[in-house]
């Protein structure tokens, strides 16, 4: 077995057959790296003319030392249980890395470490796939610091196989399915942009927020859009309130609330806020956005964001479960959440996840393979720094 660099379509037809298959290890992602300075190179591990493992890496030169830094998002695309192939594989992209003058290698696989529930309890009997760990750990990589992690280790995932929009739904929790029935009928709906309103998206980024950046999307998301346009590969999404659906379903909610004083006093106020709304923004206002990637058989989201003035709606469960809908007519089978932490009982978006009843997911995490000591502990001594100095 020989690694050697193969072209993008050996790379993409390998990768069909991969069940970790995502849209960090493909020609497209290559190309939005390539706009923000990477260089790329698709590799594989030949035997007798088949390929065996493959992976599309990035490298970048340190500004001091003049140096390269690899980096494979959500790979390596191999079967990690098989020591031997993993070995070979190891071998060819050190020899690979050190003609590159490479400093390391960073991994972040796309495969998780054990099966866990909607609460993040580890599910007995389970899948467990420490065995990747044991292998990559025998190989001689070493593990990454969490407070450096290129990527989120924990994800939220809402599995759609066999499932239609009302399955999904009543599977949500009650309180999840009461919200999202209301904000319906008070006019609350996300809507798709095309390429031309894109700038609306960007203006939604200027919103008071709460956010997730799992990437700096402000900075990032028109080169990111123009590339994966060209593929559907990528969904922008406003979550609006349609004031003048809200005053008309209110005013009609007091007509059908005579003869109950608390309630039509309640209303009333309502009507108040949303005549104030009306005055403020006229016949509708965004109050929030989010971008989705849509690669194979999955989505999941890029970053979300949205407006302090409007949470007591709780518009983040409208808008996930309106692009679980756009999953599913993808034809996609599992949609994921970033954003989450292994710390349950204190990260507000898991709290909010949680009562879709989907799953956590824990990744094997990341690993570095170092060629040159001296210079890898220089720059992870210059990251924690510049870690520590940003918290």
């Amino acid at each position: 077995m020989k690694l050697r660099e193969i072209s993008k379509k050996e790379f993409e037809d390998f990768c069909d057959d991969v069940q970790e298959k995502n849209i960090f290890q493909s020609k497209e992602w290559a190309e939005v790296k390539r706009r923000f300075g990477y260089h790329t190179y698709f590799v594989g591990l030949d035997q007798s003319g088949k390929i065996r493992a493959a992976a599309m890496l990035l490298s970048t030169e340190t500004k001091m030392l003049k140096k390269r830094i690899f980096y494979c998002p959500r790979g390596y695309m191999i079967y990690y249980r098989d020591l031997e192939l993993l070995r070979a594989f190891t071998k060819g992209i050190t020899e690979f890395a050190k003609e590159k003058n490479a400093i390391y290698l960073r991994i972040s696989p796309f495969v998780s470490l054990k099966d866990r529930d909607y609460l993040g309890n580890i599910v007995e009997g389970g899948m467990n796939n420490q065995k990747c760990v044991d292998n990559l750990l025998e190989l001689g990589y070493l593990p990454v610091d969490k407070i450096l992690y290129t990527d989120p280790r924990w994800l939220y995932k809402i599995d759609l196989g066999g499932k239609n929009d009302d399955e999904l739904l009543s599977s949500f929790s009650d309180d999840v399915q009461n919200i999202i029935k209301r904000n319906e009928s008070i006019g609350i709906n996300t809507r798709e942009l095309s390429i031309e309103e894109l700038p609306t998206f960007l203006e939604v980024l200027k919103l008071d927020k709460t956010k997730i950046d799992y990437l700096e999307c402000k900075n990032n998301i028109k080169d990111i859009y123009e590339v994966l346009k060209k593929n559907k590969m990528i969904s922008v999404n406003v979550v609006e309130l349609d004031i003048d659906k809200f005053m008309e379903n209110t005013t009609q909610s007091i007509e059908n609330a005579l003869g109950d004083e608390s309630l039509t006093e309640q209303l009333q106020k309502q009507l108040e806020t949303v005549q104030n709304l009306q005055y403020k923004y006229g016949h509708s206002i965004m109050i929030g956005g989010t971008c989705s990637f849509i690669y194979k058989n999955k989505m999941s989201t890029l970053c979300h964001v949205f407006s302090n003035q409007f949470t007591n709606y709780s518009p983040i469960y409208s808008m996930y479960y309106d692009l679980i809908k756009l999953a599913k007519k993808r034809s996609c089978d599992a949609f994921y959440m970033y954003g989450i932490d292994d710390n349950f009982t204190t990260n507000s978006l898991f709290n909010c996840y949680k009562n879709f009843h989907g799953q956590v997911v824990e990744l094997i995490g990341e690993y570095d393979l170092v060629f040159d000591e001296f210079s890898y502990n220089r720059e992870m001594k210059k990251l924690l720094k510049e870690k520590g100095a940003s918290k």
